[in-house]
């Protein structure tokens, strides 16, 4: 299947990082680890994850990390405890020293091939089903409009593979943006040659069948509007839509039969 690729202009936008002039780093707190050059095993990954929500996919675990050097013979992959350290350009300055400003770590960090740090996230789908049956997928991802190229995506990803030794079998780059397919579709031969295992979002999304975007419970009567009702639906009322309206009226609840976007509900 070949993706496609909307046609539209993207803006590139900047990281968090980029904004966030106050929000500083996270604190270490007494007994709890900063950082770590391996993980292990799962137990590992979860005291550092942070739990993640995206769209179609709830509660997921993601681990921050960072690779210093990368324009030298000796680059250093560190991962973030992501509770204490939510954003890459504090963590690089207050843990690991690094002197540049907002401005200048995102210069040598993202948008560039000749990278001085690469910055990026181990995202765990457990509840996907791998082709052969497996559950459980880890993904590495970037920020979704820094077209990252192959052999950034290479290196980054055989240094995951050897210092997270129990996800090593189960981890692929997961291009999360449209600029990052794209450039994954112009270096297919490249990404090949340096046998990185990919998965698409359609991929990674295919069996999903219900798609929570808020979690809540809703009380109210159940009703169905096909146009023929006299009243009005209510604050009350739980409706169900053959087909949504333009305008909605303030509802308890609203189920769209047939549709895969529940996002008025």
């Amino acid at each position: 299947m070949t993706p496609r690729f909307p046609r539209h202009v993207r803006l590139r936008a900047l990281p968090l990082d980029a904004y966030c002039v106050d929000c500083g780093s996270g604190v270490s707190a007494p007994g709890r680890q900063v950082s770590d050059t391996t993980l292990q095993d799962r137990a590992a990954f979860d005291r550092f994850a942070v739990r993640d929500d995206v769209p179609g996919a709830l509660g997921l675990r993601e681990v921050k990390f960072i690779i210093t050097d990368v324009d030298t013979d000796a680059p250093q992959l560190v991962f973030m405890n992501s509770n204490l350290n939510p954003l890459h350009y504090y963590f690089a300055r207050d843990e690991l020293g690094v002197g540049l400003s907002v401005a200048d770590f995102n210069r040598v960090t993202y948008f560039t091939d000749n990278r001085r740090f690469i910055v990026g996230n181990i995202v765990a789908y457990d509840n996907y089903t791998r082709p052969g049956g497996s559950p459980g997928l880890y993904v590495l991802e970037f920020w979704p409009t820094d077209p990252i190229g192959a052999m950034a995506v290479a290196r980054t990803y055989g240094m995951l593979s050897e210092a997270m030794p129990f996800a090593r079998e189960t981890l692929a780059f997961h291009p999360s943006g449209d600029i990052q397919e794209a450039r994954l579709t112009e270096e297919a031969e490249l990404f090949a040659a340096f046998a990185v295992p990919t998965i698409w979002t359609f991929e990674i999304f295919e069996d999903v069948r219900f798609n929570p975007l808020n979690l809540g419970t809703a009380v109210g009567a159940l009703r169905v509007i096909d146009g023929t009702e006299r009243r009005p639906p209510a604050p009350s009322d739980i409706v169900i839509y053959d087909r949504l309206p333009n305008d909605l009226p303030l509802v308890a609840g609203v189920l769209p039969p047939g549709s895969k976007h529940r996002h008025a509900t």
